[in-house]
């Protein structure tokens, strides 16, 4: 694998992550699991070589 496909695998993994993060801290437990469920679907959009939603994205710190 090469280091801008671990790049980008990692970039979907931090954005969904995030969302899914903001959904746990409110008490939005059923939406954080849809947000990590979506980050599956992403990442296998990622390995079939289909776009994916998050290009771009930098999580705040």
């Amino acid at each position: 694998m090469q280091r801008k496909d671990k790049v980008k695998i990692q970039e979907l993994i931090d954005y969904w992550k995030h969302r899914a993060q903001k959904y746990r801290e409110s008490g939005h437990y059923r939406l954080a699991t849809v947000e990590l469920l979506e980050c599956v679907n992403q990442l296998e959009k990622l390995l079939n070589g289909q776009p994916t939603e998050t290009s771009g994205f930098k999580p705040p710190k």
